[in-house]
């Protein structure tokens, strides 16, 4: 008797699927920038994460507001979170960045983002350029 193959199927998997956008050192205002934020909303994610150094040089309050004003609709809606980096840390310990975003939970140096069962953990390296410790609670 012979044994003739038969095909498998694949189960369907029928959880939604989700985008997220991920990106760092974005802070410097122009070309790239504009291109990389058309590219990241082009696919329509669930959350902007960004990984730190949102505004160069120093994270000044202007520097702050120049870095994230192509981001201006997803802010509104609280679709992006950032966490600091040390540039974002240059100017009296990232309290720029942190006031800028009004609806950051916690602290705002670092928290966690849910979104339904997928859960982000936003942290602040605390260290600054020069190398020295600038997060008041250190590292531990």
């Amino acid at each position: 008797m012979s044994s003739i193959p038969t095909e498998h199927v694949a189960p369907t998997f029928s959880a939604p699927q989700k985008c997220y956008a991920l990106t760092s050192d974005h802070g410097v205002p122009g070309l790239t920038q504009t291109a990389v934020a058309n590219l990241m909303k082009g696919w329509n994610p669930e959350l902007f994460l960004f990984f730190g150094d949102g505004a160069y040089d120093s994270g000044t309050v202007a520097e702050v507001s120049a870095a994230w004003a192509i981001w201006e609709d997803e802010i509104a809606a609280e679709k992006v979170y950032a966490a600091l980096g040390n540039h974002d840390l240059e100017t009296d310990k990232g309290e720029p960045h942190k006031n800028f975003f009004t609806y950051f939970p916690g602290n705002r140096r670092y928290y966690s983002v849910r979104d339904g069962n997928i859960e982000f953990f936003i942290l602040n390296t605390g260290i600054k350029s020069d190398g020295t410790m600038i997060e008041p609670e250190g590292l531990s």
